[in-house]
């Protein structure tokens, strides 16, 4: 496939889908907006209780392998990764994500595209404990990390001008850093110099832009280690508009989702300036989330990757046998399920 023609697609994504999934855009979404999986497409995969008087039924989307969303939905898995590992008879049949890498590898620059994947690839790797990479593959990906910390390739790559780098650069470079365990430090100031040249990466402390869809900018912002540049008021006003978005009824997909993912991480990025009675309030909507799911496999991939990728500590997200069956069809097939939710 024709790099420039995926840099667009990618681009494209990054506004119909939070960019912490983008990277399923490969094979889920078009420049005219995300393409659902389709019931048609294939058979009952598996049914599995999510919780009481809620079972969930997983359908075959008839989609072709992605490395990308193989490895953002087992980046999801967490610290269970080595376990899904073998559930998917990875060692068996690791010359399918080998070639994955070696492709990826072979184009990456320094842009979104590629800082996606390798987020999700080196998560996979450090939760698993190193038995996902091979040492030559680590090496690939500390000396692709070197050469952007040495000027070695431009920001953006060679298709800047097709699809400029956006705040997700910063949130995902930040990611790959922690995974390897190396130049945190380094990282951290180039994140710092380069954020005035990112696309999509300021948002005004208001309700009103809160609830825009330019949300995703307060997940990545926060997710790079970015300030928000709010006062306490404007934080306290803006944050709570968000939070009476989870008060209402329904289920947690789509734009729900994303509040969800900012009333969390904001809260935690500030956490002297919330009171235990708001982080109640938030582990309440996290556990509603839990009871009125979606029936997107993304918001699905989304937001246990937001609860293993971030340290979001006072707050948990309850596993259940149905996140389970989305994750590991997502990472054995490479490709995102049709979800049925049964009530």
């Amino acid at each position: 496939m024709d790099r420039s023609r995926v840099v667009m697609r990618a681009a494209a994504a990054f506004r119909c889908v939070s960019m912490q999934v983008l990277a399923l855009s490969l094979v889920g979404c078009s420049l005219n907006g995300r393409s659902e999986p389709s019931r048609e497409a294939g058979n009952l995969v598996a049914s599995a209780s999510q919780v009481d008087g809620v079972t969930i039924s997983v359908y075959d989307s008839g989609q072709p392998f992605s490395y990308l969303t193989s490895v953002i939905a087992l980046s999801a898995f967490g610290d269970r990764v080595a376990v899904a590992l073998d559930e998917i008879g990875y060692e068996k049949n690791r010359r399918l994500w080998d070639k994955g890498f070696k492709e990826l590898m072979s184009t990456a620059e320094f842009d979104d595209l590629t800082l996606i994947a390798l987020a999700s690839v080196t998560a996979v790797e450090a939760r698993s404990r190193g038995q996902f990479l091979t040492q030559e593959q680590v090496g690939a990906v500390g000396r692709y990390l070197d050469d952007i910390l040495d000027g070695k390739l431009p920001l953006g790559g060679e298709d800047a001008d097709l699809a400029p780098p956006s705040i997700a650069t910063a949130s995902m470079l930040r990611q790959i850093s922690r995974n390897l365990a190396q130049d945190k430090l380094a990282v951290g100031a180039l994140i710092e110099r380069i954020a005035g040249e990112l696309v999509d990466s300021t948002i005004d402390c208001t309700p009103r832009a809160w609830l825009s869809d330019e949300r995703y900018i307060l997940v990545e912002r926060l997710m790079a280690g970015l300030d928000l540049g709010c006062t306490l008021p404007q934080l306290h006003a803006a944050w709570d508009a968000v939070m009476s978005m989870l008060d209402d009824g329904g289920d947690f997909g789509g734009p729900r989702r994303e509040a969800l993912a900012i009333v969390v991480l904001t809260s935690v990025a500030y956490a002297d300036a919330f009171s235990e009675d708001e982080i109640a309030r938030v582990q309440a909507a996290v556990d509603r989330s839990v009871d009125r799911p979606s029936v997107d496999a993304y918001d699905w991939i989304y937001e246990h990757k937001l609860f293993v990728d971030q340290s979001v500590a006072p707050y948990d997200l309850m596993v259940t046998p149905a996140a389970d069956e989305i994750l590991l069809y997502a990472a054995s097939r490479g490709s995102v399920p049709y979800v049925e939710v049964e009530r």
